[in-house]
């Protein structure tokens, strides 16, 4: 779940929902992921991207975890899944 230790571009929205880090380019992105700082808001906004309306529920279930935030990745940089 979001906490204090997140990434404020993954955790915070603008008034149409998308995030500080969404209205950026794809390095904020990249970044995360040569860091391996993978946090919980990162993993909300990729359940809720790949259509999770509960994301809370699916958290424990790592297999669907790891594929939506996977999907997220590719969709948020462009790479063709």
């Amino acid at each position: 779940m979001p906490n204090n230790g997140d990434c404020w571009h993954c955790l915070f929205r603008d008034k149409q929902g998308k995030t500080m880090g969404e209205l950026s380019s794809s390095d904020h992105l990249l970044q995360h992921l040569k860091e391996g700082y993978i946090h919980g808001s990162l993993i909300i906004n990729a359940l809720k991207s790949v259509g999770y309306r509960l994301p809370e529920v699916i958290l424990d279930n790592r297999g669907s975890v790891i594929q939506a935030v996977r999907r997220y990745f590719y969709k948020s940089l462009g790479i063709p899944c």
